[in-house]
């Protein structure tokens, strides 16, 4: 037997053994109350004061073990499945969480690293952030945990805008006057290329690469195990780009897996099928 049976065991005597004492309890009250209450004087009156209350008290909660607190219980049950089945909206049963304030803190986009067992892909317009975490923050709080992932067999791919393209162009066009896209992605890809010919001569097993692509900028994603498998552990954070935000880090976001949403999983497995297959390897690195 497990456990959680003896638990369930124990529960039911506990309860049985608890009505027989409330009973008993009752049942002592009332005999003190009228076996010595000819006692004379002021004590007797005490006396049979004291039984009474002692007999009401239990009284009132051998009643209510009994017939209110199951009705109690049901009620709140009941209430329960209303609000989950009536008031939760459907979206939050399926799975899917919504970030409205943009993209997760550094911390928990690493945390969010460490459940990849084979592939993270990650596409972004400049990866600007990205390259400057890796000069802004310590090294045990960025750099190294990704390079731990990757010496666990762990390959991350990043996939930028093709500073060159006229997707590229178009693409500035629809940013705040004062965000040189173009420019960021130069810069990125000079700063990528130093990063990732470092961190993959410290690892023997997994590798970054990055990639290019050749298409408007239409989201921020992390992508992890993203592989043609049977595997269950694909899960992504998506935030698509809104035009002329101010900041493309506060664009809304929201988090799903293969395992609770595999219809929304089919969609941008799809999506990156096409972007691995399109996307340009930066070379010379």
């Amino acid at each position: 037997m497990e456990l959680m049976d003896y638990y369930k065991e124990a529960k039911k005597i506990w309860k049985k053994f608890e009505i027989l004492l409330l009973i008993i309890i009752i049942v002592i009250g009332f005999a003190i109350a009228y076996w010595l209450a000819p006692l004379s004087g002021d004590l007797g009156d005490i006396v049979y004061n004291l039984g009474i209350f002692i007999s009401t008290v239990f009284a009132v909660q051998l009643i209510y073990e009994i017939i209110f607190k199951k009705n109690d219980q049901e009620f709140y049950k009941t209430e329960l499945i209303q609000i989950w089945e009536e008031k939760i909206p459907e979206i939050v049963k399926s799975g899917i969480i919504f970030y409205e304030d943009g993209r997760r803190p550094p911390d928990e986009k690493l945390n969010f690293y460490q459940e990849a067992e084979k592939e993270i892909i990650e596409v972004a317009a400049t990866f600007h952030s990205f390259t400057t975490k890796f000069s802004s923050v310590p090294d045990s709080k960025f750099k190294i945990p990704i390079l731990s992932l990757m010496k666990k067999g762990v390959n991350i791919k990043l996939y930028l805008l093709d500073p060159e393209s006229e997707s590229a162009s178009a693409y500035q066009n629809c940013t705040p006057d004062n965000d040189d896209i173009i420019n960021k992605v130069h810069l990125s890809i000079e700063s990528l290329q130093i990063i990732i010919k470092e961190l993959n001569e410290s690892s023997d097993l997994g590798k970054m690469e990055l990639y290019t692509y050749n298409y408007i900028p239409l989201l921020n994603g992390v992508f992890l195990d993203f592989v043609e498998d049977e595997s269950q552990n694909s899960r992504a954070f998506v935030s698509h780009y809104l035009p002329y935000m101010e900041k493309r880090s506060e664009n809304p976001g929201f988090y799903f897996t293969k395992k609770q949403n595999p219809q929304l999983f089919g969609k941008y497995s799809f999506f990156i099928k096409k972007l691995k297959e399109n996307g340009k390897l930066v070379e010379n690195l």
